[in-house]
């Protein structure tokens, strides 16, 4: 995620994080964008120890409102980097009202609620 931290949980799951000129933080001293990225390459690390050790595969990631939060450009750049060299492999939903993410992804599935109903609506997105 191009943030230079280094993240270390022992066995008990006590965090240790260190930066910069390897002083030690806290994950309440880094903003929220920052913390966003912590957390965003602890589930991807997570995601790949579970998948090394016990032969479980995954497939599906979803992402709710994921690039509307706090990461800035660089780190929604670098999450959109991530999420593309893992599309062969994976299906991808990133859920999102934030239109100007329209031309960082593939394709569109639009959804609207009518009358306390969900429905896909044709892709107003996608050239014919």
């Amino acid at each position: 995620m191009d943030f230079f931290c280094s993240f270390f949980l022992d066995k008990e799951f006590n965090e240790v994080i260190k930066s910069r000129y390897r002083d030690e933080f806290s994950y309440e001293s880094f903003s929220s964008g920052q913390k966003l990225r912590i957390d965003l390459a602890i589930l991807f690390a997570w995601r790949d120890l579970a998948q090394t050790r016990n032969s479980i595969s995954f497939n599906v990631l979803i992402f709710d409102e994921l690039l509307s939060g706090s990461l800035d450009k660089a780190g929604v750049n670098d999450m959109i980097n991530i999420l593309k060299a893992n599309k062969k492999k994976e299906n991808i939903f990133l859920i999102t009202h934030d239109e100007a993410s329209i031309e960082l992804v593939d394709d569109i599935i639009e959804i609207k609620v009518e009358n306390g109903f969900s429905r896909i609506c044709q892709d107003k997105y996608k050239e014919e």
